[in-house]
């Protein structure tokens, strides 16, 4: 993709040009030589290169708006990102909403006929012709099957997988224009470009999306008031997807005060908990829109096409930083941060504590109710950036959810606080992170990190001894006092020995559990590994507490 298509594209190249000169960016058109692509008539007028504007966020968000379809997106993505664009910018992309008018209904029936291969009165008794959502990639009918099954059909805009190649390849047309203005200083055209592509390309896939579904259906299955609807994936392609029509009212529409807001956000908040940090694949779009309440006041989740996965080592990293975060624990975020940094750049950890505990002072020293989640997000993003973190795409897709769920929880109950709703979550997750299963799992992943340790040694220890044998070894040690220097790292020694030898024990434990003897179900051997570990844990605590005082 990426610019070879830009200059083709010059019917749509000038109509984003002419928008944008429209809400006066006719300066910035011509530093970044793109003014002789305009149309002759805006090129002769030279008013347009000389006004300033007066709201340059305001009006960019306009223009965004008016363009539609991939910009709206690229705004809604830019929005939760301060690391790629000026705060101010986020503030007023957050008023971006996807609502286009509908496509024809002609061109439903031909999408379902190319599709299916079957005209829609041989698959459907009932189909409504007024779409009951448009937006910028699809719109969804009420339909009913000829088993007399209610659906809901999704089906894709007409030729919209080639506008948004079009619209991405015309970015980067732009993106690397603006790479040699001065604006590069303090965004990343390039890089805002890349993230909007990977952000896009699986909402244009239907057949990923009724995966999506299918994964969410069976991480839900014994949770009865959060419902997922059923996808028919005989009638599902790349262009179409049919599922369940759940009868329900979206969030937005509710008649707050005939629903219990207290119970909703309640669930709401623990659905999104539950995603992220025990399913590990979270809804990372879930706005008022795409959340339908029940008569019963049950949930429903609508519009998978944008989904956050995590690996169970990100999954146990971002729930460490979660409960830091909801704890105020400021030197356990600084660690957190510091463990998804992809750059591996190093850092001054005193010096970045000490700016944490600045940069999130004023959210720690007010009242819980006063507590807000997406600020104290977008703050952690910032810092990220000061330091050259490289923070993984995941995280971002995570705060885009949290600070998603929060506005929607918010848009039902203003008195909603996140915070207070998801102590009682950290509290689980802990005593979760502690049970035998994750135990076990964080073990076999020390387990499988020190194997593979091992097995680079002997490729990397001749490259180490012939540094040594021809000088070119060098080490530096910086200290202010060896004797306190060395006792530390003594104690480290013993904290780390004595850490492996429990770790040890209690996967041997765990390994063992269905050994002979055994005494009430559970093996000697398994009784044995395990009381040690906990003898050998409760020494190494006082230990601990003792060096404290």
């Amino acid at each position: 993709m990426h610019v070879k298509r830009g200059v083709k594209d010059l019917g749509r190249l000038k109509q984003i040009l002419s928008v944008f000169l429209k809400y006066g960016w006719g300066q910035w058109i011509k530093q970044i030589e793109l003014h002789t692509y305009l149309p002759l008539k805006n090129r002769l007028d030279p008013k347009h290169f000389h006004q300033k504007i007066k709201s340059p966020e305001d009006q960019l968000t306009a223009a965004f708006e008016e363009l539609g379809g991939s910009f709206v997106k690229l705004g809604q993505l830019l929005s939760i990102r301060p690391d790629l664009v000026p705060e101010s910018y986020c503030q007023a992309f957050r008023r971006l909403r996807d609502t286009v008018a509908p496509f024809p209904f002609s061109d439903v029936q031909s999408t379902i006929k190319h599709e299916l291969g079957h005209d829609i009165q041989d698959l459907f008794t009932s189909f409504d012709k007024v779409p009951l959502a448009a937006a910028s990639i699809s719109q969804v009918h009420r339909a009913t099957l000829k088993s007399g099954e209610k659906v809901v059909v999704k089906v894709q805009r007409p030729g919209i997988q080639g506008i948004m190649e079009t619209d991405i390849d015309l970015m980067y047309f732009i993106a690397k224009k603006l790479e040699k203005h001065e604006i590069a200083s303090f965004i990343d055209p390039v890089g805002i470009c890349q993230e909007f592509e990977a952000y896009t390309k699986n909402e244009l896939d239907f057949v990923l999306e009724a995966r999506n579904i299918d994964r969410f259906a069976g991480d839900f299955k014994n949770v009865s008031h959060i419902i997922i609807p059923r996808v028919y994936r005989e009638l599902t392609t790349r262009r179409i997807v049919v599922m369940e029509y759940i009868d329900g009212v979206e969030l937005l529409r509710i008649d707050k005060k005939k629903v219990d807001k207290s119970l909703i956000t309640q669930r709401l908040v623990k659905a999104g908990m539950k995603m992220i940090f025990e399913d590990g694949f979270f809804h990372a779009d879930p706005h008022p829109g795409n959340i339908l309440i029940k008569r019963n006041m049950d949930l429903a989740f609508i519009d998978f096409g944008i989904i956050g996965s995590l690996t169970e080592g990100m999954q146990a990293r971002l729930a460490d930083l979660f409960i830091a975060v909801i704890d105020g624990d400021v030197e356990n975020i600084a660690e957190g941060l510091l463990s998804l940094n992809l750059a591996g750049s190093q850092v001054n950890v005193e010096e970045f504590t000490h700016d944490l505990k600045v940069q999130l002072r004023e959210f720690y020293n007010v009242s819980l109710a006063d507590l807000n989640i997406s600020e104290i997000f977008l703050r952690l993003i910032l810092i990220a950036k000061k330091y050259h973190l490289r923070l993984p795409a995941e995280f971002v897709l995570l705060g885009k959810s949290l600070m998603t769920l929060e506005g929607a929880c918010v848009e039902l109950d203003p008195k909603f606080n996140f915070f207070k709703e998801a102590k009682p979550y950290a509290r689980h997750l802990k005593s979760l992170q502690l049970s035998p299963r994750v135990m076990k799992k964080r073990l076999k992943r020390v387990g499988v990190d020190m194997m593979r340790m091992f097995s680079r040694m002997p490729r990397q220890l001749p490259r180490v001894l012939d540094k040594i044998e021809r000088g070119d070894f060098t080490a530096e040690v910086q200290h202010k006092d060896l004797d306190q220097l060395t006792k530390k790292l003594d104690q480290s020694s013993m904290r780390i020995s004595s850490g492996v030898i429990i770790a040890a024990l209690v996967l041997t434990a765990g390994l063992t559990v269905n050994m002979q003897p055994k005494v009430k179900g559970i093996s000697i051997y398994s009784l044995v590994c395990f009381g040690i570990a906990v003898w050998l844990l409760s020494i190494l605590s006082i230990r601990l507490l003792r060096e404290a005082k």
